[in-house]
């Protein structure tokens, strides 16, 4: 079953790997940075309009009943789609001044308000199939969302319906599915016999997510601000070459949130004693050894995955890549300690911990984009997040009592991934001996897979 989760979101990473090259030679590069920079504005308009509900199916999980799950579940559906329809009168009201400010087309504007309500409903979805143990479910609705939005977006782009811009096009083809989609599984929800909308559950859903709201926002502005700041300071050309580099660390991101997503229930399970401590250790070490030894060879490929995705004008993000790839593994590091405060459900430290790494990473982002370019947004994420990891870590270790996972594996790692970071930089023009390391690794990785035989 945690195959099957995993493998849902592997699915969606490499389908949204394989088009890349596809769509940077199908746009030009100025048109191809601005996708990126609308798929930046997606995601943040996804966590004001969906109001981070899917959040709270976990706890809507441990507690409420059975009989009333598909109740909550449509009703904190019905409060995304009241937090949808609020939020398109007032883009309507206000959708010059809002194109201006995001450097974006009124369409585009717009079209990023349909997907982020969309993307909002699917992810509603995915917890609930994670949670009622359903992950054929969940791979089959991931990969039919993932699967149509990259093949209609190719249509469109191809034959420009009433000749809009190449953009434009794209943007409807990754706006439509997640939509219709998203509707279709909420009707089919919604007329299920004992289902029915209960305020008292936006009361519910809203006392966890307000915090996890905070938390998602700022996420997200850590995540995208270099590429807003690159766009706003060097145009929608630099911010392409950029994408491509985002686009790079994305597939390790995409490992890690199927990774975590199917650890979360293993460690909820550990962390409340219904495992031995010994088979809790195990879970731990088998997870943090594959993803640790993944980043290592990932470090080592990273030129190489440029230069696969994109043609020689992007090429300029192969000296970022490094970074931004350290930068996600520190986000898996915060990703322990987050997990701890989810479970003691103190989510206030969570949105003031991501609030402040943004703060962090837009005061970097203002003071390094401008000397440095490239370079400057993917240290100034990089640095943003092991912010984010230092401070869940003393929260958690030192206000909530968790010493349930060695520092020293923390700490240890990061050390090792900035050795293998620098390591990859000095043989960047070698090519031959980063592949010769990197195959090195996963044979042993495989290996122990294999010795194991589980992922946790």
């Amino acid at each position: 079953m945690a195959l099957f989760n995993i493998l849902s979101s592997v699915i969606v990473g490499l389908v949204s790997l394989f088009t890349v090259p596809i769509f940077s030679r199908m746009l030009e590069q100025g048109d191809y940075g601005l996708t990126g920079v609308y798929t930046a504005w997606v995601q943040i308009f996804s966590v004001i309009i969906g109001l981070q509900v899917s959040g709270s199916i976990g706890s809507a999980y441990a507690n409420l009943k059975e009989s009333e799950q598909d109740s909550y579940q449509l009703s904190v559906l019905a409060l995304a789609l009241l937090s949808f329809g609020i939020t398109m009168v007032l883009v309507f009201f206000f959708l010059a001044p809002l194109s201006d400010a995001l450097e974006m087309s009124s369409s585009m504007v717009i079209c990023a308000v349909v997907q982020s309500f969309g993307t909002s409903v699917i992810g509603v979805f995915n917890k609930r199939y994670v949670f009622k143990k359903q992950a054929q479910a969940n791979l089959l609705l991931s990969v039919a969302v993932s699967v149509s939005s990259s093949v209609l977006a190719m249509i469109l782009v191809v034959i420009r319906p009433g000749g809009i811009a190449p953009y434009l096009a794209w943007a409807l083809g990754f706006a439509i599915p997640p939509t219709l989609i998203g509707l279709c599984v909420s009707m089919q929800l919604a007329l299920k016999a004992k289902a029915v909308i209960r305020v008292r559950y936006w009361v519910f859903c809203l006392r966890i997510t307000l915090p996890i709201i905070l938390h998602g926002l700022s996420g997200v502005v850590l995540a995208q601000m270099g590429r807003i700041g690159i766009q706003h300071e060097y145009g929608d050309a630099m911010a392409g070459v950029y994408s491509i580099a985002i686009t790079v660390e994305s597939v390790l991101v995409a490992l890690f949130n199927a990774l975590n997503s199917a650890f979360v229930p293993f460690m909820y399970d550990d962390l409340a004693e219904r495992t031995h401590h010994s088979v809790k250790m195990a879970h731990f070490w088998n997870y943090f050894v594959l993803f640790t030894g993944a980043t290592f060879a990932y470090l080592m490929l990273g030129a190489e995955a440029v230069k696969v995705l994109s043609p020689s004008d992007y090429w300029g993000a192969i000296e970022v890549v490094p970074f931004l790839i350290v930068g996600a593994y520190f986000m898996f590091l915060y990703s322990f300690p987050v997990n701890y405060e989810f479970y003691a459900m103190r989510t206030a430290s969570v949105g003031i911990g991501t609030l402040l790494a943004a703060i962090v990473n837009v005061i970097l982002v203002m003071i390094l984009v401008p000397a440095y370019g490239l370079l400057g947004a993917a240290v100034a994420t990089m640095v943003a997040y092991l912010f984010l990891f230092l401070f869940h870590f003393l929260i958690a270790r030192f206000f909530l009592g968790d010493g349930n996972y060695p520092a020293s594996a923390f700490f240890g790692g990061m050390v090792a991934v900035l050795f293998m970071a620098a390591l990859s930089c000095l043989l960047q023009d070698h090519a031959v001996i980063r592949w010769v390391i990197a195959l090195v690794i996963l044979v042993t990785l495989a290996y122990r897979l294999i010795r194991v035989r589980t992922i946790f």
